[in-house]
């Protein structure tokens, strides 16, 4: 269902966001709103997502913690530590052979 008239739409939107309407409302009015009110919206939009985008926190390009730094380390040189010995003793067997 449609709106008659803008100042329904309008007063619809004044009622809140909780009104069941709210959104068809709002794009009943945008739809008949002038070039210059639409430019406006538009940059109310980007203003808003300028302001989000700089809320959010930088984050660094690593963003490893040290205790990951340290658990991947240690995984590294165990394997390699255990691939070493495995090389170890097949080298040892393949000389008793």
């Amino acid at each position: 269902m449609s709106f008659f008239s803008t100042n329904a739409a309008i007063s619809v939107l004044r009622a809140g966001k909780k009104h069941p309407r709210w959104r068809e409302a709002a794009e009943y009015v945008i739809e008949r709103a002038s070039p210059e009110d639409r430019l406006l919206l538009d940059v109310g939009r980007q203003l808003e997502r300028d302001e989000l985008a700089a809320a959010q926190p930088k984050t660094p390009l690593m963003s490893f913690s040290l205790v990951q730094v340290y658990r991947y380390a240690g995984i590294v040189l165990l394997t390699a530590l255990i691939s070493g010995s495995v090389g170890y003793l097949v080298s040892d067997l393949i000389a008793l052979c």
